[in-house]
């Protein structure tokens, strides 16, 4: 018998999840500007 741990349901939109994304991939923090270049590209899916 094999336990599956269950994921908690993601509650996120699709840009939402988008936008978190993409700032984890930039390092956390963004400036201004790195956060509207993430919005457009985000806004664009």
């Amino acid at each position: 018998m094999r336990l599956v741990k269950e994921q908690p349901m993601d509650t996120r939109t699709p840009r939402q999840r988008c936008v978190d994304e993409e700032v984890a991939n930039e390092g956390g923090s963004q400036s201004q500007l790195a956060m509207g270049a993430i919005d457009l590209k985000c806004s664009q899916g």
